[in-house]
Formats: C-alpha cells, sequence, structure tokens
C-alpha cells in the first residue's frame, strides 16, 4: 500500500499486525479480540479508505463516482 496509493508507513504496519492477530484469533483463540481494537481497526481501515479515494481522485478520477 506504500508503494502503490501512497499509504502512510505506519498505517501499512498496523494493519499488518492486526492482520497476524486476526490469523491467530482466527484459529487458536476465537473472541481474543477486544473492543478497543476493533474500535481502532475502524479507524484504521476509514483511514485507508480516505487516503484509496485521494489516490483515486488524484491519478483516475473517471473511477470515483
Amino acid at each position: 500500500m506504500e508503494h502503490t496509493v501512497g499509504a502512510d508507513a505506519a498505517l501499512v504496519r498496523k494493519f499488518d499486525a492486526f492482520r497476524r492477530k486476526r490469523n491467530r484469533v482466527s484459529y487458536d483463540a476465537p473472541a481474543a479480540v477486544s473492543e478497543p481494537e476493533v474500535t481502532e481497526i475502524l479507524a484504521l481501515a476509514r483511514q485507508l479508505r480516505r487516503d484509496v479515494e485521494a489516490w483515486l481522485r488524484a491519478r483516475h478520477p473517471a473511477l470515483i463516482d
């Protein structure tokens, strides 16, 4: 995401950390995700969406309608 849409490196690292946790939770410990973690990943997802939409508007505006 850093190299394609220019997402912040810290944002990418956080997503990767949540992805690894999701994989562990899916297989080893269901329901091991806290409410603050859910809130954080939702905020990160919203930020990523804004970043991707801005990137698309700047480079491929016909795709945003």
